[in-house]
C-alpha cells in the first residue's frame, strides 16, 4: 500500500518531464503541416540565398545574384542549406525547417519560463496564447531570421531571472553567450534585443550594480563583434562592402519609414489575441496596483515580463524601418502576461468580465465556423471573384470541416474538463487562429500570389535572350520571377526605368509591371500576361529602335 504514493510521484515526475517534449513536437507539427509547394513573397529571397550558398560555398553571409547581401549573416541560410542537403533538394520544407524548429523551442522556453515565474496553469495558458498570436504562427511557417533573437531573448531572460532568484548572480553573465549567439544569427539586432530585455529585468529587480556591469559587458561584446564582423567584411569585400553592411544593418534602419505608433496599431491586430490582451492587462495592473506593481514581491514576475515587453516595443518604435516580424521577441512575454486574463490570480473584476466575453465569442465562432467556411468557399468560386482574383481558389473543405467540427466539440464539452475547462476553451480559440492561418489564408495566398505559371511561360519564350525588369525590384518582385528560373538558365537581372526603357534595342524583352508601364503601345508587342506576386505584369518585346517617351492614353 505504501508503494502507491511513490509510484504516483514517479509517474507525475515522468509526465512533467515529458510535457516540454509534447509541446515541442506539437508546435513543430503545427509549423510544418500542409506546407506550400511554391516560394512566395520574402521566402523567394531566402530560397535564392540557399541556392547560391550551395553553388558558391560562401558561408559568412548570403549572396543574391552573386553580390554579398550583408543585411543578414549566413547563419540561417547555412541551416536551411543543411536541411536541403538532408532532404536532397531546396524546397519549402527545407527552407522553413530551421524557423519551425526555432519557433517550437521558443514555445518550450515559454512553458519553462512560465512554470518558474507563475506556475504550470499560467504557463499552459501562455503556450496556447502563443498560437493565438496570428502573425506569430505565420512567422514560424516562413523563413524568418527574427525568431533567433526571440529565442536568444527568452533564454537570456530565463537564465537571468533564475540566477537572481536562486541567489547565483554570477550566472547572469552566462547570458552573454545567448547575446553572442543572437549576433551570429541576426547581426546587431540579435544582440541588442536580448541585452535590453535582461537590462530591463535587472532594473525592475533593483539590481543596479549588476545592471551597470552587465550593460558594460554587453556594450563591450557588441563593440568586439562589430569590429570582428567589420574586419571579416573588409577582408572579403573592401570598404565598399563594409559601408553597405553598416548601411543595411545600422544607419539605414534609422531612415524615415513607418510612424512611431506602428507597433501600437498594425501589430495589435496582426498579433491578436495575445499582444493586445497583454497591453490591456499591463494598463489594468498599472491602474489597480500603481506603485505596488514594482514594489510587491508577489507582482515582481509580472513586472519583469511587462518590462521585457515594453523595452522591445519602445526600442523598435524608434527606427523608421519597421516590420511585424521584428517584435517577435516580445511574444512570449505577451503570452505570459495575457495568461493572467485566463486565471486572473489578482481577482480583478474587469479581467473576469473580459475573459467571460472572450470565451463566449470563442463558443459563437466555433459554432458558426463550419457554415462560414463552406460559405466562403462558395463565394471564392463565384465567377465575379474568380475574374477579379484571376485564379480559382479551392479551400481544403474535407479536412477543414473535420478540424472545425473537432474544435466545436471541444467548446461544447469543455465543461467536462473540470478545472481545465478554461484551457479547453483557450485551446479551441488557438485552434481557430491556426485554422485561419493554415487552411484559409495560405491557400488563398498560394492561389493569388503564384508567379510560377507566368515565369515558366516567359522563360519558354525568352530562350537565351537577355531580359530586363521594369518597376520590379531591386531585391523585390523580380525575386519571385527568378526563383522559378532553372539554375542552369539563371541570369543576373537587369533593370530599366522610365528614363532609359525607350532606348532599348529592337527585339529586347522586358517584364513590366502594368500599373507602372507607360510606353507607346505601337513600340511594343505583348507576348504574355500574368502575375508576379500581387503585380499584374506582361512580357513585352521592343518592335523598333529608340523612340521618344510619351504616355499611353
Amino acid at each position: 500500500m505504501r508503494t502507491l504514493p511513490a509510484f504516483s510521484t514517479r509517474m507525475g515526475d515522468r509526465i512533467a518531464r515529458s510535457v516540454p517534449w509534447l509541446i515541442f513536437f506539437g508546435a513543430l507539427t503545427v509549423f510544418t503541416v500542409r506546407m506550400r509547394s511554391e516560394f512566395l513573397m520574402i521566402d523567394t529571397r531566402f530560397a535564392l540565398f540557399v541556392h547560391e550558398m550551395r553553388e558558391t560555398g560562401m558561408l559568412f553571409w548570403p549572396t543574391l545574384y552573386g553580390e554579398p547581401y550583408p543585411d543578414y549573416t549566413g547563419f540561417s541560410t547555412l541551416l536551411s542549406l543543411g536541411a536541403a542537403e538532408l532532404t536532397g533538394k531546396v524546397d519549402y520544407f527545407s527552407l522553413i525547417l530551421p524557423s519551425a524548429l526555432a519557433g517550437a523551442f521558443l514555445i518550450v522556453m515559454t512553458w519553462k519560463t512560465g512554470v518558474r515565474l507563475f506556475g504550470a496553469r499560467i504557463a499552459a495558458a501562455a503556450v496556447l496564447l502563443m498560437f493565438c498570436a496570428f502573425e506569430f504562427v505565420g512567422i514560424c511557417r516562413i523563413a524568418s531570421v527574427d525568431l533567433y533573437p526571440a529565442l536568444a531573448t527568452i533564454c537570456a531572460f530565463y537564465l537571468t531571472w533564475t540566477a537572481i532568484h536562486e541567489h547565483h548572480e554570477r550566472r547572469v553573465y552566462w547570458s552573454l553567450l545567448f547575446l553572442a549567439a543572437g549576433y551570429i544569427a541576426r547581426g546587431p539586432i540579435g544582440l541588442v534585443v536580448p541585452a535590453a530585455a535582461v537590462c530591463a529585468t535587472l532594473l525592475v529587480e533593483r539590481r543596479y550594480a549588476l545592471l551597470i556591469r552587465f550593460a558594460l559587458c554587453s556594450g563591450l561584446l557588441l563593440i568586439f563583434l562589430l569590429a570582428l564582423w567589420g574586419w571579416i567584411i573588409f577582408r572579403f569585400g573592401g570598404e565598399e562592402l563594409l559601408r553597405k553592411c553598416l548601411d543595411m544593418q545600422i544607419t539605414g534602419r534609422m531612415s524615415k519609414g513607418k510612424p512611431p505608433w506602428y507597433y501600437f496599431t498594425n501589430a495589435v491586430g496582426s498579433y491578436a489575441f495575445a499582444y493586445p490582451a497583454a497591453l490591456g492587462i499591463i494598463a489594468v495592473y498599472a491602474v489597480v496596483f500603481k506603485r505596488k506593481l514594482l514594489t510587491a514581491s508577489s507582482l515582481r514576475p509580472f513586472a519583469d515580463c511587462a518590462a521585457w515587453l515594453s523595452v522591445i516595443v519602445a526600442g523598435f518604435s524608434i527606427p523608421g524601418t519597421k516590420h511585424l516580424r521584428y517584435i517577435a521577441p516580445l511574444i512570449p512575454a505577451a503570452a505570459l502576461i495575457a495568461a493572467h486574463l485566463v486565471w486572473n490570480p489578482a481577482k480583478i473584476p474587469l479581467l473576469r468580465k473580459i475573459r467571460k466575453l472572450f470565451f463566449i465569442l470563442t463558443r459563437i465562432l466555433a459554432a458558426l465556423a463550419v457554415p462560414l467556411f463552406i460559405g466562403l468557399q462558395l463565394v471564392l468560386l463565384h465567377p465575379a471573384v474568380v475574374q477579379k482574383t484571376g485564379s480559382v481558389i479551392r479551400l481544403p473543405l474535407l479536412p477543414g470541416t473535420v478540424v472545425l467540427v473537432l474544435i466545436f466539440l471541444l467548446t461544447l464539452f469543455s465543461g467536462r474538463f473540470g478545472r481545465y475547462s478554461r484551457l479547453a476553451l483557450l485551446a479551441a480559440a488557438a485552434g481557430l487562429v491556426v485554422f485561419c492561418r493554415i487552411m484559409l489564408l495560405e491557400p488563398i495566398e498560394a492561389a493569388t500570389l503564384s508567379s510560377r505559371a507566368f515565369t515558366l511561360h516567359c522563360e519558354k519564350i525568352r530562350g537565351s535572350r537577355p531580359l530586363f525588369f521594369y518597376a520590379l525590384g531591386r531585391d523585390g518582385d523580380e525575386n519571385k520571377y527568378m526563383i522559378h528560373v532553372s539554375r542552369s538558365r539563371i541570369f543576373i537581372p537587369r533593370y530599366v526605368s522610365r528614363g532609359n526603357v525607350s532606348s532599348l534595342a529592337a527585339g529586347t524583352l522586358v517584364v513590366a509591371r502594368l500599373d507602372k508601364w507607360n510606353q507607346a503601345e505601337s513600340d511594343w508587342t505583348v507576348l504574355a500576361r500574368g502575375r508576379i506576386g500581387r503585380r499584374a505584369c506582361a512580357l513585352l518585346e521592343k518592335k523598333k529602335g529608340p523612340t521618344r517617351f510619351h504616355r499611353t492614353r
